[in-house]
């Protein structure tokens, strides 16, 4: 075998390696908010990839228990920024704030939509924060098909101190969900649940639970999210045509190297 002959086996096996190396984990599509400006946005795009993000059950016609009450309200979800670290806030506007007690269970939060086509093994991450008066649990679902969701993963209590909940993780592929591999149609929603350790079912509390349980009694609080990221590795057969190419490159070499 040539000198030459022996570069260009190197140079294959080594392109191989590497693809196969790269088809292990990939980000298709994340939300890091410091792409965007700080204000208003309903509707933040991502800051790698292509997918959607939008606030949930933000505008609502509930009545907010202020003096005088109000009822009703609009999507205000903003970018917040500090030193070029932003992360998007989740709420509503003027006249009411959109959380709200009297919304049903799952029913309001986030929603990021992104295609999983040609894809498995999904993985899903995020970082939460509630603040104080916000709805202390949060419930991850996800859908296949657009309309129908699932709940996933375990029920997420925000952390008290208006701290963030950081790398909060949904494996699919380590769960053996393999209908949202290779799914156009699908999405993950971050929604607000009724707080299962409270006296009386079927309740929302908030975040500081200071003298005990408190049922919210408000509808000031809000969430927010950071570092949202939805990552895959190929189907199995693209890697093992990878691997599959690497041996015969390798069975090609011995073969000349015997002749």
């Amino acid at each position: 075998m040539t000198a030459s002959q022996k570069l260009r086996i190197a140079a294959a096996l080594c392109a191989l390696a590497c693809a196969a190396a790269s088809a292990q984990a990939q980000v298709i599509s994340a939300w890091s908010f410091n792409n965007l400006a700080v204000g208003v946005n309903n509707a933040p795009a991502p800051s790698t990839g292509v997918g959607s993000a939008v606030p949930l059950g933000m505008t609502n016609n509930y009545t907010y228990a202020t003096t005088p009450p109000v009822t009703g309200s609009i999507n205000n979800a903003d970018i917040q920024g500090a030193a070029g670290i932003n992360d998007w806030r989740v709420r509503g506007g003027s006249p009411g704030n959109g959380w709200n007690q009297a919304a049903p269970q799952y029913s309001q939060g986030a929603q990021f939509s992104v295609s999983t086509v040609g894809l498995g093994n999904i993985v899903f991450s995020y970082d939460w924060q509630s603040t104080n008066q916000g709805v202390r649990n949060l419930q991850a679902q996800y859908t296949i098909d657009g309309s129908g969701w699932t709940n996933v993963g375990p029920l997420q209590v925000a952390a008290t101190g208006e701290i963030y909940r950081t790398g909060l993780t949904i494996d699919f592929g380590a769960l053996g969900i393999t209908a949202v591999d290779n799914n156009a149609s699908f999405a993950m929603r971050l929604v607000s649940a009724f707080d299962p350790t409270f006296g009386t079912p079927g309740t929302y509390t908030r975040t500081t639970q200071t003298g005990g349980l408190l049922a919210i009694n408000n509808s000031s609080g809000n969430w927010r999210f950071d570092n949202i990221s939805v990552s895959a590795v190929p189907e199995p057969h693209s890697v093992a045509l990878l691997l599959a190419g690497l041996v015969m490159v390798g069975a090609a070499a011995r073969r000349r190297q015997r002749g």
